[in-house]
C-alpha cells in the first residue's frame, strides 16, 4: 500500500490483509487496526485511532519531514504499537486533544520492540520521554505566581 498526495486515507479495519509495505508519502494515513506489514512514513502524517485508538504495525520508520499526530481524548490516546522497531529519526508530533481533554499525567503513544530517535519537535504544552521501547508524552504544567498586595 502506496499513500500518495494531499488527503486523508483511514484504515479501520482489525486486519488488513493485503502482502507488501506501508509507505505513506503524502497526506495523512488515519485510523485503527492493524497493518500486517511494516509502515514507512514519508514527509506525510500518521494520525493513529482517527482520534484515539492503537494503529498496529510490524515496525514503523519516520523520516525528519514526518508527523506523528496523537489524539487525546481523556483517558484514551491515539498509539502506534509495532511488534518490531520504531525509528522517529527527529519526526514532529501533534497532539489534538478531543472533548475528554487530557486527564492523565503520561500517555503512551508509542511503542515498539525498541524504539530508537527522538520528536524533533514537540508542542511547547507538551514533553516527552524514551524509555527504550516507549514514547510517553506528559503535559507540562505552568505554575503560575500571584502576587498579593
Amino acid at each position: 500500500l502506496v499513500k500518495d498526495g494531499d488527503g486523508t486515507l483511514t484504515l479501520s479495519n482489525a486486519g488488513n490483509t493485503y502482502s507488501g509495505p506501508t509507505t505513506v508519502d503524502g497526506g495523512t494515513l488515519a485510523g485503527f487496526g492493524a497493518v500486517d506489514s511494516d509502515l514507512t512514513v514519508n514527509s506525510a502524517t500518521l494520525a493513529p485511532g482517527v482520534g484515539v485508538g492503537t494503529f498496529n504495525a510490524k515496525s514503523a520508520t519516520f523520516s525528519a519531514g514526518a508527523t506523528l499526530d496523537v489524539g487525546l481524548d481523556g483517558a484514551d490516546p491515539g498509539k502506534l504499537l509495532a511488534a518490531g522497531p520504531i525509528d522517529l529519526a527527529g519526526c514532529s508530533l501533534s497532539v489534538t486533544v478531543g472533548n475528554g481533554g487530557v486527564t492523565q499525567q503520561n500517555y503512551v503513544i508509542a511503542e515498539g520492540s525498541s524504539l530508537t530517535g527522538t520528536f524533533g519537535s514537540v508542542p511547547s504544552d507538551y514533553r516527552v520521554s524514551y524509555n527504550g521501547t516507549q514514547a510517553i508524552l506528559s503535559r507540562n504544567y505552568h505554575a503560575l505566581l500571584f502576587l498579593v498586595k
